[in-house]
């Protein structure tokens, strides 16, 4: 129990797990989870892959969530549905192991990372950079457009030092079998979970203060995003 509290707070954000440790070794996952996050570099410091000197701040940016999936929105930078950071954190092995996660797939793009060892992490930041908030109150769920061949974990993380650590809400992703597939995930506290310790905002407050997601995973998994739409938010081009 000790070991597993601290590699709860060792590893926090978006994709950060590293080679923090084995399954043997943690504890078990429960039906619906996270884990942690992550956006460049950060390896199991607890700050989840954020980038040295990240600011924070909080998005005006609202309105519908336009784009097919897996195709760009109106930015210019590559990006899907105007999401346009997907990131490896470094945690654990991964291929890639850091940077961008979007190949070329036309008409537009698709994220691809394949997690080779025991909790492994991914970060997507909501507003296209570190620390921004948004207020996801209003919003009743996200669609994700994605294919894996384990199950996995999406963390919701707010910005701010509440980032950092393993105790976040999580909502289980179901295998795929390896085949496109698509989920609505509704942003209802019933269905998300921390893994570890209970987070320290309530998830009305986490919504509220939402600036990223982080796709955690304690299996070898091949993973491919082809649309994320969050329901009345669309990202910022940057």
């Amino acid at each position: 129990m000790v070991y597993a509290r601290y590699f709860a707070v060792l590893c926090g954000l978006p994709l950060v797990f590293a080679a923090c440790a084995s399954n043997n070794s943690a504890r078990s996952l429960p039906d619906t989870g996270g884990a942690n996050s992550g956006g460049t570099a950060a390896q199991a410091s607890g700050a989840g892959g954020a980038p040295a000197g990240g600011t924070g701040g909080v998005s005006g940016g609202t309105g519908g969530s336009g784009g097919s999936a897996g195709t760009t929105v109106t930015c210019a930078a590559p990006n899907i549905d105007g999401f346009e950071q997907w990131l490896a954190s470094g945690e654990g092995v991964t291929q890639p192991k850091t940077g961008s996660l979007l190949q070329p797939l036309a008409p537009g793009y698709v994220a691809k990372i394949s997690f080779v060892s025991d909790w492994c992490t991914a970060a997507i930041w909501l507003n296209n950079a570190f620390g921004v908030e948004t207020d996801l109150t209003q919003s009743p769920s996200f669609e994700l457009d994605y294919s894996a061949t384990s199950d996995f974990y999406v963390q919701l993380r707010p910005g701010g030092a509440e980032w950092n650590g393993g105790d976040q809400y999580a909502f289980k992703i179901p295998n795929s079998n390896g085949a496109r597939t698509q989920l609505t995930v509704p942003f209802t506290a019933a269905g998300w979970q921390s893994l570890f310790a209970a987070p320290k905002l309530s998830f009305a407050d986490t919504l509220k203060r939402a600036s990223g997601f982080v796709v955690v995973g304690n299996t070898q998994n091949d993973l491919s995003f082809y649309g994320l739409r969050v329901a009345g938010f669309t990202p910022p081009c940057k």
